[in-house]
């Protein structure tokens, strides 16, 4: 089955002062030598980031709402729709059978779900990455922790590091086969309940995610539409990104914006598994 869709605008704006800086910028050297045209790209480039970086933020969530979900909420000016990609691999333990109760099996969840996405996903995963709470319950639990130290069998290794920008590498199972993954980002929730937003984590604390480090996944972006102001003609530019910067009056001001139409596509539906385990 395919299906069309248009993803909507993503478009952070603000005003800008690159073109008033005449002078030197903070900390800028007496010698420096830059011109004032030098310093308002220089200006212009550090706004753009900021754009940018919002923007980034944006896409990464929505990517992490179509694996943790199967579903991108698109709210906004304009728009209410979600885009449901039809995720069936959803498990939820409850009772003792939770990880951490009395007759929990994580060993068996976790050889059981890697089953469940070769044969119906047709996807080999070979990475886990944990919520904060089930990280705790899965090395707490003393099956784990037994095959771990078992000295005549090399069943798995724990040997945690640090990677870049908040992911923690927490070692390797061997049966079944799964690099092991925390990540704590978060994002700041302003919408679900406007009245008492809140901070939450990307990857929620109480479930696990099992996915192939090789997904032919892909971050499709829609052509970007706008008017240009020399011409006053509708302009339409096929790339992830485009920075405008225009004229608004009343109070006068220089604008800059950045317009993105990113859109998350799984490959494969069910070729990753989601469980809520705690």
């Amino acid at each position: 089955q395919t299906e069309s869709y248009k993803p909507p605008l993503i478009n952070p704006y603000d005003v800008t002062t690159a073109d008033q800086l005449m002078t030197r910028l903070p900390g800028e050297d007496l010698y420096s030598g830059m011109t004032p045209a030098q310093r308002a790209a220089q200006k212009l480039m550090e706004e753009y980031a900021t754009l940018n970086d919002a923007t980034t933020r944006r896409e990464e969530w929505m990517a992490v709402q179509a694996i943790v979900t199967g579903t991108i909420p698109i709210v906004g000016e304009g728009v209410n729709e979600t885009i449901d990609f039809g995720l069936t691999n959803n498990k939820t333990l409850t009772g003792d059978n939770k990880w951490g109760g009395t007759k929990a099996d994580i060993l068996g969840n976790l050889g059981d779900w890697t089953d469940a996405v070769l044969h119906g996903g047709f996807a080999n995963v070979d990475t886990i990455i944990m919520g904060k709470t089930a990280k705790a319950k899965f090395f707490a639990d003393a099956n784990v922790q037994k095959m771990l130290d078992n000295r005549r069998m090399n069943l798995g290794e724990i040997a945690p590091r640090d990677l870049p920008n908040g992911v923690k590498y927490l070692g390797h199972l061997n049966d079944p086969s799964l690099d092991m993954y925390v990540y704590g980002e978060v994002y700041y929730d302003d919408w679900t309940n406007p009245d008492a937003p809140e901070t939450k984590p990307l990857i929620p604390d109480n479930m696990i995610i099992l996915i192939s480090s090789r997904p032919n996944y892909m971050m499709a972006y829609g052509a970007c539409t706008y008017i240009e102001d020399a011409s006053g003609l509708w302009v339409t530019s096929q790339t992830s990104r485009v920075l405008r910067s225009y004229v608004e009056h009343h109070p006068d001001r220089r604008m800059v914006e950045l317009q993105a139409h990113p859109l998350p596509i799984p490959d494969k539906v069910d070729s990753w598994l989601v469980a809520t385990v705690c």
